[in-house]
C-alpha cells in the first residue's frame, strides 16, 4: 500500500491519500470529496495512524 501527504497549493491544507495500486509518480492523485484536510503538515502526521487503522 501506498499513501502520501498532499499539500494543495492554494489553501496550504494537506490531506491523507492512500495511492492505488498501480499509481506511479505523475499520475492524478485520488482525492476524494469525502477526504478529510487538515490545517498543518503536523496534524496530518498525527493522524496517520487513523489512516492504517481504517486499513484493518
Amino acid at each position: 500500500m501506498k499513501y502520501t501527504i498532499y499539500e494543495d497549493p492554494i489553501t496550504h491544507k494537506y490531506v491523507l491519500l492512500r495511492l492505488p495500486d498501480k499509481f506511479v509518480d505523475g499520475d492524478r492523485l485520488p482525492i476524494l470529496p469525502t477526504d478529510r484536510w487538515f490545517d498543518s503538515h503536523e496534524e496530518a502526521i498525527a493522524r496517520l495512524s487513523e489512516l492504517f487503522n481504517r486499513e484493518e
